[in-house]
């Protein structure tokens, strides 16, 4: 666990930031000030003797006080590079303001590791695009997670704030930084002579890439932070860190067959570590199809058995720069699992408020025990089992499985046996020959009565494609994105292009348009936020399901299946496998569908009265105009 940074340290540093940022001279003023600290410590230590006199006598040689630093060439490349552009108006006032705080705050104290994430948190540096930075309760974890011993030669590739390999550099580990963004390592430098002595540089290697010796491993463990949702191109310069395919270490999916910068970093990277890994990274990797799919099938079933020891779902705010909660895994190969531990960090919704939130009110000990394997704690923390996460399409979502309801009583069916034909979003065409046509979408659902008119919006859809896009009558249309589980029923509208063509002619030849505007036929696809499902009659009414779709029932287990920190979605696989319908003979659901006549009648009703209240309202006090 990380010391709490001193009071002082973090002050000044923010006013030296501030200071720095208003000259207006420095490209960097976060790796400016951490610069001139750095000098600062090095003259207390006797490393800069020149720092207050060369600063008295010619401000505007700030940077060459580097030549006399008695420092390693990684770290006055650092301090090169961080005052390369600097002006001597500020230089008097930096070095007062370090030498007040040489005075008054021990060195020892200053633990300054999460600079980046203390700066960026007070919205004084803005992040690069290679730049990721955490929480340090992600990181305490991160590190924990990682079961280091004396010796170990840990991998820590893409850690360009330096938050990681500063935390491993107060273990006796050797350190390798080399790897992606191997360019990038003033700020780790500079992170690493503020909190540690300069003999730390001896352990940690900024240069040679990680190779293999005879038939073992010089890497065996890795602590992997590579950036979310970046495209790798087959030419990109990352390539060249990908391993080789050794007999043993190589997964069923090869990194070249990847393009998404964290999948990649997992497949590329793991197959050359020897024993343990920890990687952060975006939840998509948790639960979407594509590439993750195979990637997590190659991790928990590959050719020695599975790899994943452990998953956490991370809280919303802890990755700098980014609004997505990401997530931790945990591969191991020391032992063939049955079962993987998933847990969620992020924290439970409950009456009094979140509970057990990494950062809040679960410290990064008490995380670590969450993550273990071992004790259940349904709620946060469960050993899952191969064959459960199989069944539920590769999931490794810790969400899907915590938030999963049990206690369902009853005949039950997967949704997915009662559909007959999934009917998804038509892609929408440029082409100006193109068919227009209505969309259902969010805002008609969640209505008793069946949607045949009073759309909102349009597309335009390629006709030769019509046929399969069309919502037919009884079809359902369920939202899966956004609001998520809003239901609705599609009324008597044309199902085929003929039918609609025919209705617009008809529509035209009457003079009663379906609408002032857009297309003239009710013709209609389910929006992109939706999925139409066409329901099998022979097992189930479509009434009857809508009023199942439209329950508390359903809305329990939709709970499990939703996915998405920034945008709550659901697949519709995981919608068609995970929902279980409580099912009834079909005399039963026709009897039942009579009430939801009643309910429709009511809701008209209702529609009836509010208008009606309107219009009384309207009819109180007539505005008078003036002619």
């Amino acid at each position: 666990m990380s010391i709490e940074p001193s009071t002082a340290a973090i002050e000044m540093l923010y006013r030296l930031i501030d200071l720095i940022r208003s000259k207006g001279q420095v490209a960097d003023p976060l790796r400016a000030a951490l610069a001139w600290l750095v000098l600062g410590r090095l003259a207390d230590q006797g490393r800069a003797p020149t720092f207050s006199a060369a600063l008295d006598r010619d401000p505007h040689h700030a940077s060459h006080l580097v030549r006399g630093v008695d420092a390693p060439p990684v770290l006055q490349d650092a301090l090169t590079k961080a005052l390369t552009d600097w002006h001597a108006t500020t230089s008097s006032e930096t070095a007062f303001l370090v030498r007040q705080l040489l005075d008054t705050q021990p060195h020892a104290g200053w633990q300054l590791q999460d600079a980046v994430w203390l700066a960026a948190g007070r919205t004084r540096h803005a992040l690069d695009a290679h730049m990721g930075c955490f929480d340090p309760a992600v990181c305490d974890l991160a590190v924990a997670s990682l079961n280091l011993a004396p010796g170990d030669h840990v991998w820590v590739p893409f850690d360009t704030t330096g938050q990681l390999t500063s935390r491993l550099a107060a273990r006796p580990v050797h350190i390798w930084r080399a790897g992606p963004y191997n360019d990038h390592t003033g700020l780790t430098a500079l992170v690493l002579a503020l909190g540690n002595d300069l003999d730390v540089f001896e352990r940690v290697n900024f240069d040679a890439k990680p190779v293999n010796q005879g038939d073992g491993m010089v890497v065996n463990k890795c602590l992997v932070a590579a950036p979310v949702a970046m495209k790798i191109s087959e030419s990109h310069p990352w390539r060249q860190w990908q391993g080789d395919g050794r007999q043993g270490r190589a997964l069923w999916v090869h990194p070249e067959e990847l393009d998404r910068s964290d999948a990649w970093a997992i497949a590329a990277l793991w197959p050359q570590v020897r024993d343990r890994g920890v990687f952060l990274t975006s939840p998509s990797l948790l639960f979407a199809h594509g590439q993750e799919l195979r990637l997590r099938k190659s991790l928990l079933m590959g050719q020695q058995g599975n790899a994943v020891e452990a998953v956490g779902a991370l809280p919303n705010g802890t990755m700098g720069g980014a609004s997505i909660a990401p997530a931790m895994i945990v591969l191991d190969r020391s032992a063939n699992r049955p079962s993987v531990r998933l847990a969620d960090l992020g924290g439970l919704e409950t009456e009094d408020g979140v509970k057990l939130r990494l950062g809040r009110d679960l410290d990064s000990h008490a995380a670590e025990m969450l993550v273990q394997p071992g004790k259940q704690l349904p709620s946060f923390g469960i050993d899952v089992s191969l064959s459960d996460i199989e069944s539920c399409d590769f999931s490794l979502l810790p969400q899907r499985y915590l938030r999963r309801v049990d206690d369902l009583a009853g005949e039950r069916c997967a949704l997915g046996d009662l559909v007959e034909q999934v009917v998804r979003s038509p892609v929408a065409t440029k082409d100006p020959g193109g068919w227009p046509v209505w969309e259902i979408g969010i805002s008609r659902l969640d209505q008793w009565r069946p949607i045949a008119a009073g759309y909102e919006r349009s597309t335009l859809i390629t006709p030769r494609k019509a046929d399969e896009a069309l919502l037919r009558e009884g079809d359902l249309v369920v939202s899966i994105k956004g609001t998520v589980g809003k239901a609705g029923i599609v009324g008597s509208i044309p199902a085929t292009y003929s039918e609609a063509k025919a209705s617009q002619v008809a529509h035209k030849s009457s003079r009663t348009p379906v609408a002032d505007e857009g297309p003239q036929s009710a013709a209609a696809v389910a929006a992109a936020s939706c999925v139409g499902l066409r329901v099998d009659r022979h097992k189930v009414l479509p009434e009857y399901l809508l009023l199942y779709l439209r329950s508390y029932d359903f809305k329990r287990q939709l709970e499990a299946l939703r996915v998405g920190s920034t945008i709550a979605h659901i697949t519709p696989a995981a919608l068609l496998s995970g929902v279980q319908v409580l099912m009834m003979p079909l005399p039963e659901q026709k009897k039942l569908c009579e009430r939801y006549a009643v309910l429709c009648s009511d809701e008209q009703r209702i529609e009836d009265l509010l208008l009606q209240m309107e219009q009384t309202r309207a009819s109180l006090f007539p505005s008078a105009h003036k002619n």
